[in-house]
């Protein structure tokens, strides 16, 4: 939604762009259909935000995806479910943004662009509502007001979080959101007690949004974060969700020496599988580390127990937070947020009158008959309409110059009931006569706008593209033999050369002792690669030794790649100085590549017959349409940036 309703936002300030201000086309395909240099642009902001370094490639692929596209259109697959779905679903947004870009609306977002200002420390526990029925209401209040005794009487608020809450997320967070801003809050009401009620530490009376009670607590608020900078020290397990006492030991000795001031870096250079800094964005980071990221406040400040995790233990060192310099860039998030609100709602049903004021909306009968005919099965949106019913022609109301009977109702009725909490016929009746004519208002705002604003239709036919390439691309697929596991086998015969293992190997890693002579280095390095025996010497100590392949150890990963590159060799590698790792390391090769089984390979290899299908058909739209990339296409493309 957010790329589209750029896009909807980029239209309005180029609607007055013709081709024929431009200069040339970048290609022409089949010399009937010429592509211009800000059709590229706009396709290609939408998914990044800087000059591109290599243009002719671009230029090229967008060529070939703009090829089969045309092939798309030649074959008339535009006309497809799924693309005519895509094109509704364009102008539904043309109409949202409409309204969304209105004065009142703008007002709003712009205040919630300044609560953006402000992240909160917030703390929940939530309990559903299963329906709008009063009884079910209440019994949701007396749970949510019981669980605010339990944690008043100093319950551990994380237990009961876990034990209670009907929010999935409490099972791994103890109902600790963290710091988040009121976008990412449930509803407005729940941002109102969190503003109102901030660091001030409280569990909160039962707290009502649409679908549930909230017990909240704020326990701290601070100026708006992007992103952060953080280190780790990172104790990798020798199997996963291993019970390790040792490594557990440790971390904790880690932390220890941590508190009597020995410097983070140099204990992560000695101990961690993870060197250095990472910037990462909150959201990255609080998925990355949870509650030691959340609970630490100040930078320079480290998490003083380690994180026990699936595969590792974490020490988390908070090195700088980076204020949110600009909320301009959440104005697309902040609006999405804001269409779903009941005060967009509201707007929303102010324009609806207004569309249909100017369509001539009048209502000249009375459903009467209607009425007398409903029975209680349309409250479980079972109703079944009576003989003749849906034929009744007798006039109900006009609009957009068309008269609408009794009938078109009873009809319209049938085909979109479904179960509701309303048990009064006329209550029903004039909910549904609303939510009809609100949805010949909205289906005229579409054509209105797309009237007024002509580039509408050309963007509106470009949001097709994605659908119109994936059927270009299935039927690639279809018309070739994808499927079949022999062409899949015989494809992974005659490329099995891409196929092969990495080195399996068992390295000996040492820490050589500094200021030592490279040459004595090297000669006990001989001395351990030749005794296995031999565990350590004056100037070597050992470090790790163990079985590796790729992704388990840094130091063993420059080895495995050296051996696989080439770079390295057995026996003539036995043993390898990496200066830059201040390391020396003694190789022996347990298993050399060799192919792997197509068993256990099938996805990828499957994957990259595909591709080589969809590559040789790529090939034969070329040769079928004609394709001319222009000389001056760079050129063309970085003027006009």
């Amino acid at each position: 939604m957010k790329k589209l309703l750029i896009s909807i936002i980029t239209a309005s300030c180029i609607t007055t762009c013709v081709k024929a201000q431009q200069s040339e086309p970048i290609f022409v395909i089949d010399d009937k259909l010429e592509v211009y240099a800000d059709e590229f642009w706009r396709e290609y902001k939408q998914y990044y935000d800087y000059e591109p370094d290599d243009l002719l490639s671009l230029i090229q692929n967008y060529a070939n995806y703009r090829l089969h596209i045309y092939d798309a259109q030649q074959r008339h697959l535009d006309t497809a479910a799924s693309v005519r779905k895509a094109r509704d679903y364009y102008q539904n947004y043309l109409v949202i943004n409409h309204i969304a870009n209105n004065p009142k609306s703008q007002q709003i977002i712009k205040q919630l662009t300044r609560d953006c200002g402000t992240q909160y420390r917030v703390w929940h526990i939530q309990v559903n509502i299963n329906s709008n029925l009063p009884s079910d209401t209440a019994a949701a209040y007396f749970k949510a007001a019981k669980i605010r005794t339990r944690l008043t009487s100093g319950a551990d608020f994380a237990l009961v979080a876990r034990q209670l809450s009907d929010d999935p997320s409490a099972n791994f967070n103890g109902g600790d959101l963290g710091y988040i801003s009121v976008l990412e809050m449930p509803d407005y009401r729940f941002a109102q007690y969190v503003k109102a009620n901030a660091n001030d530490s409280e569990f909160s009376q039962p707290v009502r949004t649409q679908k549930a009670y909230h017990i909240i607590k704020v326990s701290d608020s601070r100026p708006a974060v992007d992103s952060v900078s953080v280190s780790c020290i990172e104790i990798r397990k020798a199997k996963r969700w291993r019970i390790d006492d040792s490594l557990s030991n440790l971390a904790n000795q880690i932390c220890e020496k941590l508190k009597n001031g020995e410097d983070f870096f140099a204990l992560q250079k000695k101990y961690s599988y993870q060197q250095g800094n990472q910037k990462l964005t909150l959201f990255e980071a609080v998925d990355l580390y949870g509650s030691q990221i959340n609970n630490l406040k100040r930078e320079g400040h480290f998490y003083a127990t380690p994180a026990d995790t699936y595969d590792a233990f974490l020490i988390v060192r908070l090195n700088k937070l980076y204020p949110r310099r600009d909320n301009s860039k959440m104005d697309e998030t902040i609006k999405s947020r804001f269409v779903v609100s009941n005060k967009f709602k509201e707007f929303t049903d102010e324009f609806l009158d207004s569309v249909k004021t100017v369509s001539g909306y009048s209502v000249s009968g009375e459903y009467g008959q209607l009425a007398n005919a409903l029975d209680e099965t349309i409250f479980d949106g079972k109703w079944i309409p009576q003989d003749g019913l849906t034929l009744i022609d007798d006039k109900l109301f006009s609009f957009g110059g068309r008269n609408y009977s009794v009938g078109d109702f009873a009809k319209y009725i049938f085909d979109t009931q479904k179960p509701c909490a309303v048990t009064s016929n006329s209550v029903y009746l004039d909910g549904k006569i609303k939510e009809m004519t609100d949805h010949l208002a909205f289906e005229a705002a579409k054509q209105m706008l797309l009237r007024r604003y002509p580039m509408y239709k050309v963007l509106m036919h470009e949001y097709t593209y994605p659908q119109l390439f994936a059927l270009s691309d299935e039927s690639s697929l279809s018309s070739s033999k994808a499927s079949s596991r022999l062409e899949v086998e015989e494809y992974y015969h005659k490329h099995a050369s891409d196929y092969l293992s990495g080195y399996l190997l068992y390295l000996r890693i040492f820490e050589p002792m500094q200021g030592a002579s490279p040459k004595k280095l090297m000669k006990e390095a001989n001395q351990l690669a030749n005794t296995p025996s031999m565990k350590s010497t004056p100037m070597l100590q050992p470090v790790v030794a163990d079985t590796f392949q790729l992704g388990q150890n840094p130091v063993a990963d420059i080895v495995i790649r050296g051996f696989n590159s080439g770079e390295f060799s057995y026996p003539d590698d036995k043993v390898i100085k990496l200066n830059q790792e201040n390391r020396i390391v003694i190789v022996k090769v347990l298993e050399e590549p060799h192919p792997m089984e197509l068993n256990v390979i099938y996805p990828q290899v499957y994957a990259d017959y595909q591709n080589s299908i969809k590559a040789n058909f790529t090939d034969n739209l070329q040769k079928k349409y004609s394709l001319k990339i222009s000389q001056n296409a760079e050129t063309i493309l970085k003027e006009s940036y």
